[in-house]
């Protein structure tokens, strides 16, 4: 089932009768999303595809003839208009261990992080301050070929920042 989701995460319809949904995940970037269907989605700021277990931050629209063709990023893009506000210094961490705690710290309460395993390189001495979240997190990551998704949990609404290992296809 998809469903169109507002600006709380809350669920305000379902999406049928669409003309196709393309879901571009990306290993070590932020993955995106177009939806064509010959409706408007309204007041809906996100597209949650149960089945896919992908949400996608609804972005821009185009009009195609009939069709209205919505086009977005993923969860993580939420992390794309934070900064990393203060001077962060790390000694003897690992990569994940950096990325979640930036993570934590910057941005915003509704964002949770799943418990550090340690995973990555293990960074000596860094310090960082003025970087984009996203872009710094995932350059990290990938220099230790992880990547990072925002799970979204239906039932809960709560958002969940994880780190994974893996294989970009």
């Amino acid at each position: 089932m998809i469903y169109k989701l507002d600006a709380d995460f809350q669920p305000i319809g379902t999406l049928e009768n669409f003309e196709s949904l393309i879901w571009d995940d990306k290993y070590f970037s932020c993955g995106n999303f177009e939806f064509h269907a010959p409706y408007s989605l309204g007041d809906a700021s996100y597209i949650y595809d149960n089945s896919e277990n992908q949400v996608g931050v609804v972005e821009s629209l185009e009009k195609d003839g009939m069709s209205h063709v919505y086009k977005g990023r993923l969860l993580k893009s939420l992390l794309s208009n934070k900064v990393i506000s203060s001077v962060c210094t790390y000694t003897k961490k690992s990569t994940e261990y950096i990325v979640k705690d930036l993570v934590k710290r910057f941005a915003g309460q509704n964002i949770q992080v799943e418990a550090n395993l340690n995973r990555g390189l293990v960074i000596d001495t860094l310090q960082v301050t003025g970087d984009n979240l996203m872009e710094y997190t995932d350059s990290l990551l990938e220099d230790s070929e992880l990547g990072a998704r925002i799970d979204f949990d239906f039932q809960t609404r709560k958002l969940n920042y994880v780190v994974y290992e893996g294989i970009d296809n």
